[in-house]
């Protein structure tokens, strides 16, 4: 179970790859992409990302939005040589830092969102206390 699960993560940022790769050498960009096979752009860059992977009908409509056969697409294992565990993790490291980034982010607006709060709150005390 383990190895097919290792293997369909593997696949599915494979995937995503040769979306990037096919989509940039169309000179389309991710926006673009997603308004000709009518999904979100937020689709493509988790596609992209091997954060996700696209159902068959949309991987059909890639094919055909960049214009090539749709085994390109989805050989991907045939085809590109098997990563070694050094190859991978850089990409799991990336995503990491992303994630955790992102949640840095998040933490650091909700403490300035409770800080602006508190601020307007003690002003607004400050006026009525005022006779």
């Amino acid at each position: 179970m383990r190895d097919t699960l290792k293997e369909r993560e593997i696949w599915q940022v494979r995937l995503g790859e040769r979306i990037r790769e096919l989509r940039l050498k169309r000179g389309l960009t991710a926006g673009d992409l997603a308004i000709l096979i009518r999904v979100g752009r937020r689709a493509i860059v988790y596609w992209e990302g091997g954060e996700q992977t696209p159902a068959l009908d949309k991987i059909a409509q890639i094919a055909e939005a960049v214009d090539c056969p749709l085994s390109v697409l989805i050989s991907v294992l045939d085809d590109l040589p098997a990563p070694t565990p050094h190859q991978r993790a850089p990409r799991r490291v990336q995503l990491e830092r992303a994630a955790r980034a992102r949640a840095e982010q998040r933490e650091a607006r909700t403490h300035a969102a409770r800080a602006d709060a508190r601020d307007t709150a003690r002003t607004a005390a400050r006026h009525e206390s005022v006779p």
